[in-house]
Order: structure tokens, then C-alpha cells, then sequence
């Protein structure tokens, strides 16, 4: 599928930027999230970092922006549905998974944030569970800001890694 979408693009388009910042997006996305995996903004990020097209910083830039709007998104969802959230068929089904993030979540926001921006299962599942908790707005977004900073600087190194890597052995 990325291949069908990029191969009409030319190295230094915009649109690649856009691309990055939608698979963050959606990565990130309450629901979404759990089907769209991280590997995909990952490879795609090392391809575009291996194209000498943009400079890391734009790539990473790109990833950060996709990844704060997609938390945000989240946030208000479960602000705004907080007993349609826990009264759901999936919180249900993944009650512990749930519960161990909306625990986390009262010991330490600032942490829960953090590490749930950090583990696949979770990086959906915490803004939501953010705003059904009932964390203030500028709370969570002064955490998620730390977070996602956080996880765009370990995928620049990633990126930048891989990148290398690949290059160095083909």
C-alpha cells in the first residue's frame, strides 16, 4: 500500500511529510491505533531519512506533530464519552490492560503519559483514558508534550540508526 502511494511521488515532494504525519496520527488514535502499526511509520520514516530528501529534523518534526494531534484527538474522546468508554465491549474484553493504564494514570499522569506513549498496546488507549480520568487540559497537554518529545527524539536515533545501517550493508 505505501508503495502503490509513494512510487507517484518524487523525493522532496511535501506529501511525504504529510504521509508521516498521518501514519503518527493514526498510530496514535484512540481505536486505530491498535491495528496501525508502529513498524509502518517506522520503515516509511527510515526510507524517507535513506532518500536524502528531508533532513531528520523535518521527518521527526513531521511524526511529532501527527503524534500530539492524534493524542489530542483522543483526549477529547474519552473527555467527552467517559461512560460510553468504560461501559464498551472493548474496554470490557481488555479490562486488564485498562485497568493497569486508568491505575497508572491516578498514581502519575505524567508517567502513565510517558510510558504509554512508549508501548504500542497502551499509546491509543492512555489520552483517552487521560480524559475519561478527568486530567485538566493543559495538564495533559503539558505532558504530552514531554512525551511525545520523548518519542520522536528516540525515532529520530531510530531513524537515523536504521537508516545508517541499511545504508552502510546495501
Amino acid at each position: 500500500m505505501i508503495d502503490a502511494l509513494v512510487a507517484n511521488l518524487h523525493g522532496s515532494s511535501p506529501l511525504l511529510l504529510l504521509l508521516i504525519t498521518l501514519l503518527a496520527f493514526l498510530e496514535c488514535l484512540v481505536g486505530i491505533g491498535l491495528f496501525v502499526s508502529g513498524t509502518i511509520l517506522l520503515s516509511t520514516a527510515t526510507w524517507l531519512y535513506g532518500t536524502d530528501a528531508f533532513p531528520p529534523a523535518s521527518i521527526v518534526a513531521a511524526a511529532f506533530i501527527g503524534a500530539i494531534v492524534g493524542d489530542h484527538v483522543g483526549y477529547f474522546v474519552g473527555r467527552s464519552a467517559e461512560s460510553f468508554i468504560f461501559d464498551s465491549k472493548f474496554v470490557k474484553k481488555h479490562e486488564s490492560v485498562v485497568m493497569r493504564i486508568n491505575a497508572g494514570l491516578q498514581r502519575s499522569f505524567l508517567v502513565a503519559i510517558c510510558v504509554g506513549r512508549l508501548f504500542p498496546v497502551a499509546r491509543s488507549l492512555t489520552p483517552a483514558m487521560a480524559g475519561a480520568a478527568g486530567l485538566s487540559r493543559i495538564r495533559f497537554h503539558i505532558f504530552d508534550v514531554i512525551a511525545c518529545t520523548t518519542w520522536a527524539c528516540g525515532l529520530g536515533l531510530l531513524i537515523i540508526g536504521l537508516g545508517d545501517f541499511l545504508l552502510s550493508y546495501l
